[in-house]
């Protein structure tokens, strides 16, 4: 917790930027001190339904492209279909409707379109179908820190990634156990709202 802390608190100007961001595209919250007639040119943009267009149809003409694959065999000389495979496997994960990637896609580049940063992850879940499968996330910039003094999360010195989720009492409980990669502590904890 302290450590969760104390990244929030370093990164605090840029959330708080993404913050404003969001509120000025989703929110339609634009600039407070401009009653209308400005002549300030930099300050003069798409509002309301015009920006909502904009950036619906700046979103659409990137996703019209599907995305690309490359593979490459770490050695190509003892497996030189394994990049294929893994190409092909790539692709059958994506084009599974059930993983949802194409909404996932357009969930990341609407929020980096609006705010500027928007992560995406994809992680593999245990508990997902009868061996696991392959699970796609998004959130925003207020809800993901790299280690202070990093500004890149995939920064390969950077120590580790932070990420703030919202779970229920319930789900973090099953989360708790003994075992080496189970939650501690789980017992004494209750929901935000008391």
């Amino acid at each position: 917790i302290e450590q969760w802390r104390e990244s929030r608190l370093y990164y605090r100007e840029q959330i708080e930027l993404a913050e404003r961001c969001k509120d000025f595209l989703w929110k339609q919250q634009h600039y407070a001190d401009d009653p209308g007639v400005t002549l300030d040119d930099a300050r003069i943009a798409p509002k309301g339904a015009e920006l909502n267009d904009l950036q619906r149809y700046k979103v659409a003409q990137i996703l019209a492209e599907g995305p690309y694959i490359e593979c490459h065999p770490r050695d190509s000389g003892q497996d030189p279909y394994a990049s294929e495979y893994a190409k092909r496997v790539l692709q059958s994960i994506i084009e599974d409707n059930t993983n949802r990637y194409s909404k996932f896609r357009r969930r990341v580049l609407s929020g980096g379109m609006g705010v500027g940063t928007w992560y995406g992850i994809v992680h593999w879940m245990t508990d997902r179908g009868p061996m696991g499968d392959v699970v796609f996330e998004s959130f925003g910039p207020d809800m993901g820190w790299p280690c202070p003094g990093y500004l890149d999360t995939h920064d390969p010195l950077n120590p580790w990634f932070q990420m703030a989720r919202k779970e229920s009492v319930e789900e973090i409980q099953a989360k708790g156990g003994k075992g080496p990669s189970d939650w501690k502590d789980t017992d004494g904890i209750w929901p935000d709202c008391g």
